[in-house]
């Protein structure tokens, strides 16, 4: 099939009904498992051969058309006297949950907040933030998670940017909000502290307590006039007493939440997620094998303000009746702690503190086998090293399947594509969710152009890894340009997010990423290489805790850069430096192609990470350009 005869037959996919596709898909599935016989086309988005790998309910199944909140109430009402949250070892039924999403949506409902308004949260997961966050959706307006940890300029931004007339904020946060709210249209100001959602008897003693905590990190509990402007949680529920708000109406495609993101164009934006993305996911992992079920729980570590822990520590966990363990403050140092006191069912978390918890001595005598239904890794990558010595250490403590990795964007409502335990293979991203298609093209001859190559490869061929689905964002808030850049409709009809990323698919449907085009290192003869294919040879070595490849300008050439390799070295080979670079150039050598390997080294004590725990690729480049400044500034000394 060549290529004009392929873009035909998908433009005719394209007209399909839905029925029509789920028989299709259905068809598909038989194919893939040698059900029926026909010949492959060899393309991605046409074969989906990772549809074997799913039931067909899953692929039978419709999309449910209702907001988040009424699908939440449908799924759980039946059940009030569970367990819907863990707070510091206090028990919330789903009974009690239920009432105080009816009691926030009142009070918002009072101060004047409508279908379509924005609110913005300024803090990590609390019980109130859940409670804000489904009482937003109850009555149709908007909640605008952002990080309290930015400096405050970029916090009064990210209120301006989309009109907030509210606020709610962790009180830790006072001061930087107090010096810029006169600067926005803020009418009223929500604060909510670590202490709400302790019983009475129990405050004054957790009151030391987080002061302590608090202290270590720098922090205290600020002291704030309480009055018409500024409403601590218990004056702010007051306010709704004699209002009943009315629960609004689902239409596809509603706004329900805000997150930031770097994009995949580099500058931060705000992503606006709709009520059917996040319910397509939901509906999309129920169809995985990786066991959620009512009344199992989540160790919630991820903050809110990221698409991966709104989507599963808010609205997953809440909808499906999974007790939500929340952990406000993540501290690598309290990790294996919280392990061993709450025994999850379902972890999520991102590779780094995985790789930190494997090394603690508290876990020694852990049994996974007796509590530990999943385990999963996102939002960063997972080098192939570093999954097998994890892998290694929860086999070790009996538990018998591998942590799942997946692949996702914040434009696509985290999640695309998971792991299953069925389809678990090490150095993959999983396999699409059910309902999304993910095929691979080519990359534009101009990669600095936005103009999409719409040329399919095959399997196994490298390109653009593109996605098409129910979960899309609606768009980038008040930015269409950088809307339409990610986002693009094909001759087949069909939506596509272009993500930049380079990898490619296999024949049983298996998506590999290799490489991030943001990421990407453009020699000066014009080769591009690749870090994470340099990073995981280099952890192969025994002796490497960890390892980070980042471009240095040339020195010889005004264009392009050479790769350096940034690696840590477990500690008892700190020593060992010389002697391990010249290993570490013989192993790249022998592993990898003659222009694919590192130029430089530098060893330092340890990388700095990003608020969620991923490596922080562009300080780790913006530390080396430091040091080649100050190395020249010696030579002209000298």
């Amino acid at each position: 099939m060549n290529n004009n005869d392929l873009q035909k037959y998908k433009t005719k996919l394209g007209s399909l009904s839905l029925n029509e596709q789920k028989m299709r898909d259905l068809h598909l599935r038989n194919l893939s498992l040698g059900k029926v016989q026909g010949p492959p086309t060899n393309y991605a988005s046409v074969d989906k051969p990772w549809l074997k790998y799913y039931d067909e309910t899953a692929i039978k199944s419709n999309i449910p058309q209702k907001t988040l909140y009424r699908y939440t109430r449908e799924n759980t009402e039946c059940f009030l006297d569970d367990i819907a949250m863990d707070y510091y070892g206090f028990n919330i039924t789903t009974k009690k949950v239920f009432e105080n999403i009816d009691k926030v949506a009142n009070s918002l409902t009072a101060l004047g907040v409508k279908k379509g308004d924005v609110v913005t949260i300024c803090s990590p997961t609390f019980p109130e933030t859940i409670y804000a966050n489904f009482a937003l959706m109850k009555i149709g307006a908007i909640a605008n998670n952002i990080d309290p940890r930015n400096h405050a300029n970029g916090i009064k931004e990210d209120i301006q940017k989309v009109n907030s007339d509210y606020l709610i904020m962790l009180d830790i946060a006072y001061p930087k909000i107090s010096s810029i709210i006169n600067d926005t249209k803020v009418k009223n100001v929500i604060c909510i502290s670590y202490m709400d959602s302790i019983p009475i008897l129990c405050k004054g003693i957790f009151k030391r307590k987080l002061k302590q905590k608090l202290n270590k990190s720098g922090l205290n509990i600020p002291k704030i006039n309480y009055g018409d402007f500024y409403l601590n949680w218990n004056q702010f529920l007051k306010q709704g007493k004699n209002y009943q708000a009315e629960e609004c109406e689902y239409s596809p495609n509603m706004p329900v939440a805000m997150v930031r993101t770097g994009g995949t164009t580099g500058a931060p934006k705000s992503v606006i997620l709709t009520n059917d993305s996040a319910l397509s996911l939901i509906e999309q992992y129920k169809a995985t094998d990786l066991g959620l079920q009512r009344g199992q729980s989540l160790l919630n570590i991820m903050p809110e303000f990221i698409a991966y822990g709104w989507t599963f520590g808010v609205v997953m966990a809440t909808s499906l009746g999974i007790k939500n363990i929340i952990i406000p403050q993540f501290d690598q140092n309290e990790f294996a702690d919280n392990i061993i006191k709450y025994k999850p069912n379902h972890i999520v978390g991102v590779p780094t503190h995985y790789i930190y918890l494997s090394r603690d001595k508290k876990m020694e005598n852990i049994d996974f086998s007796k509590f530990l239904t999943s385990i999963s890794a996102g939002g960063d990558k997972f080098l192939e090293e570093s999954e097998k010595e994890f892998n290694d250490f929860l086999h070790q403590h009996h538990y018998q399947k591998n942590v799942i990795v997946g692949y996702g964007l914040t434009e696509r409502n985290s999640s695309v594509s998971t792991r299953l335990n069925k389809c678990n293979t090490i150095g993959s991203s999983g396999v699409p969710l059910v309902k999304n298609t993910i095929s691979v093209f080519k990359f534009p001859e101009d990669k600095t152009s936005d103009v999409v190559n719409e040329e399919e490869v095959k399997y196994k061929e490298y390109g653009e890894v593109c996605i098409s689905g129910p979960s899309s964002m609606l768009e980038y808030y008040g930015n269409l340009e950088e809307t339409n850049k990610v986002q693009k409709i094909h001759s087949d009809g069909r939506l596509w997010t272009h993500t930049k990323d380079r990898g490619y698919i296999d024949e049983n449907g298996i998506l590999y990423i290799n490489g991030r085009t943001k990421n990407m290192i453009i020699r000066p003869d014009g080769h591009n290489v690749w870090p994470l294919e340099m990073e995981n040879v280099i952890l192969s070595h025994d002796k490497v805790q960890d390892c980070c490849v980042v471009g240095i300008p040339c020195s010889t050439s005004i264009h392009g850069e050479l790769p350096r390799a940034v690696v840590v070295l477990k500690k008892e080979y700190a020593n060992e430096k010389d002697k391990i670079e010249k290993e570490l150039r013989t192993l790249c050598s022998s592993m990898l192609p003659e222009r694919d390997v590192p130029i430089t080294y530098s060893f330092r004590d340890s990388l700095p990470l990003t608020d969620v725990g991923k490596i922080n690729s562009f300080e780790v480049q913006k530390m080396e350009l430091n040091s080649e400044k100050g190395k020249i500034k010696k030579l002209e000394k000298k």
